[in-house]
């Protein structure tokens, strides 16, 4: 139990800072007028199939926490192009 106290103070710190860090982004990401997804963007979602098979192979792939997959890919496109699932 000694110790634990001290890391759940760390852990806060660590959340504190990322939601300070994620709003100041989207903040300005608000001011800049910058749309929150892809299909905001007008990228069009025509070409997610190959861009998810070219995904990975890519070879920083490997470095992911989780390993990705084509369906992965995919679903991550999808959702970037429609906001939605976040």
């Amino acid at each position: 139990i000694d110790g634990y106290p001290a890391l759940a103070a760390e852990a806060l710190a660590l959340l504190q800072a990322f939601d300070a860090v994620q709003g100041w982004i989207l903040g300005l990401r608000e001011e800049l007028d910058i749309p929150a997804t892809l299909q905001g963007l007008n990228i069009g979602n025509n070409r997610f199939d190959e861009l998810a098979e070219m995904a990975v192979k890519d070879p920083t792939a490997g470095g992911n926490p989780r390993e990705l997959t084509v369906a992965a890919a995919r679903s991550l496109f999808d959702h970037a192009w429609s906001g939605t699932g976040i």
